[in-house]
Order: C-alpha cells, then sequence, then structure tokens
C-alpha cells in the first residue's frame, strides 16, 4: 500500500536571528541596511541615535534608562498593507516586483537599492525589543495614519526561541508563531512636525517618515565604535556625485562628525591624473585622460597584462569570449607616491580612500575599504613588479554599476560583496585593472616630463608644507565656525600664534643647518691636506727640539729647519683662511664679487685633489665679467659643492683626460659647470636634487645638491641640470645657474 500527500516547510522562529546575527555580521552593516531602507523611501536625511550606554547591562530600568539605537528619517513611511505584507514577512518580494514591472525609481529618481527582502531584520542584530513607528506620505498628509508595531524577541529563549519559563523549555516556535503587536492612530504620537539638527543643520520633521527604536541591546556601543560607523555610512552615496541624501549620528545627545581637513573636491584637484570612461557590454572603453579622449578595447589590453591568468581570461579555445558583466563607467583620481606627497594629511586621505564600487551612486561594502585588495594590486605588485601595477595608496577612484544593466551583478546575501558566481564579477575586476594598466603607462610617461626644472616652477618642500599645515588650519576655522565652539576658537587662536612663531624659529634654523653643512664640505675637502702639514709640521717641531738640546748647535741647520716649519704653518693659515667667508659671521657681509674669483678660490680648495686625479679645470669667461651683489660664502659653498660632486665621479669613473669646465657668460647672467665624467642617468635626473638621494654609495650624504638647490633658491638664482645635448660643453654632467632671470 502506497501513501501520498503533500508537506509544506514551516520555518522554525530561530530563522529570525539567522536572518539578523548570522546574515548582517556587525551593527555597520545593520545601520548601512537600514539607510538604505531610508534612502529608498525617497527620506532627504537619516539620524541614528544611540543613548543611555552608560546603563548597559544593569536590570530593572525604567524604558526610558534602557540604551537604546533609533533610527529615524523623514521618508514616505508605510501604509498598514505595506507593514502587514511586506515589512513583516521574510524574503519579500515587494521591491523586487518594483523592479519587474519597472517601478523601481522613486519620485526623486533614485533607483531602489533593496530586493531580497531581509535588510530590515537587521534591526534584530542591535537588539531584541523592536519598536517601529511610521506614517505614510499622502496627499498634504490629511489623513494618514501613523503604525506603531511592536516586536519583542526577549521573552524567548535566544537559542530555540522557545518562551521563557521557570518550568523546563517548552518546544520550540515556529516562526508563523511569532507576532508583533500593532497600534493605528488617526493622531499620531511619533512622527509629527517638529525641529531636529542633522550634520548640525536644522531641518523640519515632516507629517511622514518611520522612527524605529531598539532596546534589549546585544552589545554595549562606543564613541569610538560610532566615529567608525559615521565614516563608513558618510560614503554611502557617491562622493563624485550631487548628495541629497544627509546620514547623522548622534551619541549620547551629541551628534558626531567625520571632521576632514580635505574635502573630496580639494583632494581631487591635487591628482596628479584623471582617466574617466565608460565601458560597453564589449569592453570597449571610451576614456578622457586629463581631457585627451580615446578609444581602447580593455579585453584586448589585459592581454599584455604580466599575470598568466589574467591575460588568458577572457580567451576560449583560441577565441575571445565577450565580458558577462555587463557595461559600467568609471572615474580614477591618480597621485604620486605616497612619500613624495609633501602634506602629511592629503598622503593620509589619499591613502584612507580606494577604488570603490556603486551601484547606481550607492556603496557596495567592502570595495573601497582600507584592507580591501579587490582589484588585486598589492598582490600583483609582490609577484610581479612593483611597477608594473598602481599602487592601492595612489590611487582614488570608483566603477559604477547599474541593477538595470548589470543584472549578473548581484549582492551577496550577507551584504559584504557581490556574487563571485560564473564569470561576470571576475570580468568586472579584471576589465578594470585592464583600464588601471593603461593608465598607468600613461602616468609613467606623465611623469617622465612632469618634474620642474626651474625655480619659478618649483616651490620648496618647506613651503609646501607651511603651505599645508595653513590649508588645515584654514579648514579647522571653518569647521569651528559651522559648530559654533567658542572654547575651541580660543584654542585655535592661541595655536595659530604658536604655530607662526615656531615656522619662522623652523625657518631660521633650516637656513644654519645648511650654512653649516656648507662649512662641513669645505672643511672636509681642505682636512686631508691640512692633516698631512699638521704632522709634517710636528715631525719639523721634533726635529728642531732635537737640535737645540744637542750638544753642538748648528745654527745654519737650525734655521732651515724653523724656515720650513715656517712655511708649513703659513700654508695651514691659508687653508683656514680660505674657508674662513663661508662661516656664519662672514655671510652677513654682502659685496659685488666676480664670479671668475669665486671660482678661482674653490679652485684653490680642492688643487691637491684636482692634482690627485690629473683633471684639467678650464674657467672661461664670455662677454663682460659677470659681477653679482651677494656674500662671499653663499656663491663659495655653491660652487664647493659642484666642484666636490664632479671631483668624485671624475675619480671613481677613472676616465682618460678628466676635465672641468666652467663657461662665465656676464651678459646673460649665467654659469654652465661641467666635467666629462659618467653624467647623470635620465632616470636619476628628476631626483639628484632631493635631500639624502645619492648614487655614491656609503660614500654619499645626498645633500650637496639638494644644499646648493636651497641656496640658489633662497637667493633667487636658478640651478638645475642640462639635459638637451646641444646645450652642453663637456659630455658628462652639465648644470646651469642663472644669476639673471632668462627670458623664454
Amino acid at each position: 500500500m502506497i501513501k501520498t500527500g503533500k508537506l509544506n516547510p514551516r520555518p522554525y522562529a530561530r530563522l529570525i536571528t539567522m536572518l539578523s546575527s548570522q546574515l548582517i555580521k556587525n551593527n555597520t552593516i545593520a545601520l548601512t541596511e537600514l539607510a538604505k531602507n531610508s534612502y529608498d523611501a525617497d527620506a532627504s536625511w537619516v539620524q541614528m541615535r544611540i543613548g543611555n550606554m552608560s546603563n548597559f547591562g544593569k536590570k530593572g530600568l525604567k524604558s526610558a534608562e534602557e540604551p537604546f539605537v533609533e533610527i529615524e528619517d523623514d521618508g514616505d513611511g508605510m501604509s498598514f498593507n505595506t507593514v502587514r505584507d511586506a515589512w513583516m514577512n521574510p524574503a519579500s518580494p515587494h521591491k523586487y516586483l518594483m523592479r519587474q514591472q519597472k517601478k523601481a525609481v522613486t519620485k526623486k529618481g533614485r533607483l531602489i537599492q533593496g530586493e531580497k527582502g531581509i535588510g530590515r531584520y537587521a534591526v534584530f542584530q542591535m537588539g531584541k525589543r523592536v519598536k517601529i513607528s511610521t506614517r505614510e506620505r499622502t496627499n498634504k498628509n490629511k489623513r494618514a495614519n501613523e503604525i506603531t508595531l511592536i516586536t519583542d524577541l526577549s521573552k524567548y529563549d535566544e537559542e530555540v526561541l522557545s518562551e521563557k519559563t521557570s518550568a523546563p523549555s517548552k518546544e520550540p516556535l515556529f516562526f508563523d508563531q511569532l507576532y508583533a503587536k500593532y497600534y493605528i492612530r488617526d493622531k499620531p504620537k511619533y512622527i509629527k512636525p517638529g525641529i531636529l539638527r542633522v550634520e548640525n543643520q536644522k531641518v523640519k520633521r515632516r507629517k511622514h517618515g518611520t522612527l524605529i527604536r531598539i532596546t534589549k541591546l546585544n552589545y554595549e556601543w562606543s564613541l569610538d565604535e560610532v566615529r567608525n560607523i559615521r565614516t563608513i555610512l558618510s560614503r554611502l552615496q557617491s562622493p563624485f556625485r550631487k548628495k541629497d541624501f544627509a546620514v547623522s549620528i548622534v551619541f549620547e545627545g551629541e551628534e558626531v562628525f567625520t571632521f576632514q581637513e580635505y574635502g573630496i573636491d580639494d583632494v581631487l584637484e591635487e591628482a596628479l591624473l584623471n582617466m574617466e570612461g565608460t565601458v560597453d557590454k564589449k569592453g570597449i572603453c571610451k576614456y578622457s585622460l586629463d581631457g585627451r579622449k580615446g578609444k581602447i578595447n580593455l579585453v584586448e589590453y589585459l592581454k599584455q597584462d604580466k599575470v598568466k591568468e589574467n591575460k588568458e581570461h577572457f580567451s576560449v579555445g583560441g577565441d575571445t569570449r565577450r565580458p558577462e558583466c555587463g557595461p559600467f563607467s568609471f572615474s580614477f583620481y591618480l597621485y604620486p607616491s605616497l612619500n613624495t606627497i609633501t602634506d602629511r594629511r592629503l598622503a593620509e586621505y589619499v591613502r584612507d580612500h580606494r577604488t570603490y564600487i556603486y551601484r547606481d551612486d550607492i556603496r557596495i561594502y567592502p570595495y573601497g575599504d582600507r584592507d580591501n585588495d579587490w582589484l588585486k594590486l598589492d598582490i600583483y605588485r609582490g609577484l610581479v613588479k612593483a611597477g608594473y601595477y598602481l599602487s592601492n595608496d595612489q590611487l582614488i577612484g570608483y566603477v559604477n554599476i547599474s541593477t538595470e544593466k548589470n543584472p549578473d551583478l548581484r549582492d551577496k546575501t550577507n551584504r559584504e560583496g557581490l556574487l563571485e558566481q560564473g564569470t561576470a564579477y571576475e570580468d568586472l575586476r579584471l576589465l578594470t585593472l585592464s583600464a588601471l594598466n593603461f593608465l598607468n603607462v600613461e602616468y609613467r610617461k606623465a611623469i617622465a616630463g612632469k618634474k620642474p626644472k626651474h625655480r619659478k616652477q618649483r616651490t620648496s618642500n618647506l613651503f609646501l608644507q607651511a603651505e599645508a599645515v595653513e590649508k588645515r588650519l584654514n579648514n579647522l576655522n571653518k569647521h569651528l565656525t559651522k559648530v559654533e565652539d567658542k572654547e575651541g576658537r580660543n584654542l585655535f587662536n592661541e595655536l595659530t600664534d604658536e604655530y607662526y612663531k615656531e615656522r619662522q624659529i623652523y625657518h631660521n634654523q633650516i637656513e644654519i643647518v645648511e650654512d653649516l653643512a656648507g662649512v662641513g664640505i669645505a672643511v672636509d675637502a681642505t682636512s686631508h691636506d691640512l692633516m698631512i702639514v699638521m704632522s709634517r709640521a710636528v715631525e719639523k717641531f721634533d726635529e728642531i727640539q732635537d737640535l737645540v738640546n744637542s750638544e753642538e748647535l748648528d745654527q745654519g741647520m737650525l734655521k732651515d729647519k724653523v724656515d720650513a716649519l715656517q712655511g708649513q704653518l703659513v700654508f695651514m693659515r691659508s687653508l683656514l683662511t680660505g674657508i674662513q667667508p663661508l662661516f656664519r659671521s662672514s655671510r652677513r657681509r654682502k659685496k659685488e664679487l666676480r664670479i671668475s674669483n669665486i671660482v678661482e678660490m674653490v679652485k684653490r680648495y680642492y688643487e691637491i685633489p684636482l692634482k690627485r686625479i690629473k683633471a684639467e679645470v678650464n674657467i672661461r669667461e664670455v662677454g663682460s665679467p659677470l659681477i653679482i651683489a651677494s656674500n662671499e660664502g653663499t656663491l663659495l659653498q655653491l660652487f664647493i659643492n659642484l666642484v666636490d660632486n664632479s671631483v668624485y665621479w671624475l675619480r671613481v669613473s677613472e676616465i682618460d683626460n678628466p676635465k672641468i669646465e666652467v663657461l662665465i657668460d656676464g651678459d646673460r647672467g649665467y654659469v654652465i659647470f661641467a666635467d666629462n665624467g659618467p653624467g647623470v642617468k635620465k632616470e636619476d635626473i628628476e631626483y639628484i636634487f632631493e635631500p639624502f638621494f645619492s648614487t655614491k654609495g656609503i660614500q654619499g650624504r645626498g645633500l650637496g645638491l639638494y644644499i646648493a638647490r636651497q641656496l640658489t633658491d633662497r637667493y633667487e638664482y636658478d640651478l638645475y641640470y642640462l639635459e638637451d645635448k646641444s646645450k652642453k660643453i663637456l659630455p658628462g654632467a652639465n648644470f646651469k645657474i642663472d644669476f639673471f632671470e632668462q627670458e623664454g
């Protein structure tokens, strides 16, 4: 005998905890889901309030004393039918059907984000008792009732959701045995007009919207956690688009702000390159790169990638398949490496923002988080070669997809990224990588000629850092004005006064250090010879002493030795006198100086080192003598650094017939200082004036050329390296110093 029949699935009540705590991982995702619901309801603002945390864990509290989380918005609200048929039922197809019926665009033109019908259960991730009050937007709101719905899970056992009793546990409840009490009021109690502050601005409460109050909290909230959530939620809407949805968080009665010294617009203006474009369903990209328009096949371009799996991703049996991700748009803002950004806060901002993915201008988490490398750039830089791929830390950007045009790019149920089933997600990732690889090539081309050579195009690091600090002070000033913080204003004024005092002290100290460094280089150049002569002088003194103490004094021999000693002492005095103008006490005196005389003096400093390498030094004047009103020490220090550099490279390169030539053009006011050594490698030219950059190995200080340029910039001269072979006077390193402003 065979019996037949039908069995209907009947989920247990514990499904509600699985939908909340196990699919909604943390408070951040929970609040994000609820914020999206407010966005879908056409709210102009949503405010989240957390309070009474000092009472967490205490028993016997009154209702007003309980720790709570509230979420309020001024959206469309819900009717009783919507609460009953959609909110109460998990996996409601309500929003999905709206999409199918082409009704997924709100009155404000927003594309509805929700679809799975479980995001609302984020409320139970935060607490066990949930009271929802909502009032629907109707025509002038004359007849809208206020619906209040209360669901209290605290009276159930947490694990299996059976009723708590003093007797042994009863049988677990089924989902349809859970209930929520509701109240319908024609005179609203919670959703009614009023005033509140959102992002420190007064806003009006409307006659419609939704208020959710959660108590019997599962976790204690901290201010640090709330600040972190505030930062994350501030990026819910694309910062690259005009915002029409404000998110506010209040902790213990005080609104929490994400104070950023830079707005996104300020940061984007600092980008070295900007590339934006659209990618069609075939992978053809139309782009604009700093205003230059072009087209590139990203599928084909990916075949140049250095990772085998990447270059073969779209290949199928010798053919090339079409991407399955669908069309999308993007925008990338590229910055130089972070160690070259003098503004520390700007560098930190760039590091904190990566490449985001937005669907219809609402962020998909966790793409773009600081610890999320969805493009695998850091991995590829480690596997292949760092220079072949851009770094996450120098890139801010977004990829924008849409629900309509990218149906295969769907959210995971746990709201942590896109489903990676099939190839749609990988297609999107690798097409984006291909676009970034193209941008990287363009970036390498750009930086090859981007380094400014002339003083008017350059700004000293000291000035840049000071400018950055002053910009931050200005931003802080605006912030204090916005939040009306009088105590902060007084502290700000004190801070500003101290800053300007410290800046002047720092500026003076930098000048002293640079001057003393110049003295050190000059002493280093003469110290070897000075030590040799001093040793010989000591030896000569010992010989004289022996001669005086001998029984028979030879007057003639004594005279010879005394004369020799005197000559050695005179030579030592001349060496020390020669570097005297470099000392700071001598730099205060300004006079007219002939450049050829300065160069001759430096030549004498280096007489012995030049003799050792048998270098020929030719000083050639063209036109009238070049005479500069300056102090001797500054000009000596400038040319000492150049000679010192040439002597080193001529010596280590062991070149035949080493030469140094100095061309002085008095009519046009410039000097070309050149040697026939190995010169500077092309890839090093943009770095040779940076502090501590040296190719001399352990012998290199990396300060000589840096100090030389600091000196010329300080006195409004111009020092730079000549790359044009037609302008060089010797085949090696050629430096030009413009003492007068050059035309063209």
